[in-house]
């Protein structure tokens, strides 16, 4: 790494960088049916979230709804009432497992969505 490149990651300048054609994720772009673009820069979420602006607002909106309450409703003819009994319901509201609060699952959830 030279003195130049060494200054611009200090100060937090982007660098933009392409994904080699030889990439181990070629078979998955062919698997969904990806077409390479006119540039041949493939932009991955790992990619997209060293831009700036993609990171601030894909990090505003998951934490944003990472703090919202979530109630879950069970529906019965044209009425809607409170299910706490629902499967879903322990997920979203208390906890995603031992040591994953609700808050910071509907966060990810949210962020992988996004990405």
């Amino acid at each position: 790494m030279n003195l130049r490149s060494r200054f611009q990651k200090l100060l937090g300048f982007e660098t933009k960088t392409t994904i080699s054609t030889g990439s181990s994720d070629d078979f998955l772009f062919e698997a969904f049916g990806v077409s390479p673009t006119s540039s041949n820069i493939r932009v991955t979420p790992r990619i997209a979230m060293t831009c700036a602006p993609v990171r601030a607002a894909v990090q505003a909106i998951s934490e944003s709804i990472g703090q919202l309450p979530i109630h879950v409703y069970q529906r019965s003819g044209d009425s809607k009432a409170r299910a706490p009994d629902h499967a879903a319901y322990g997920l979203l509201h208390d906890q995603a497992n031992d040591w994953t609060p609700a808050a910071k699952f509907r966060e990810e959830i949210t962020r992988d969505a996004l990405l």
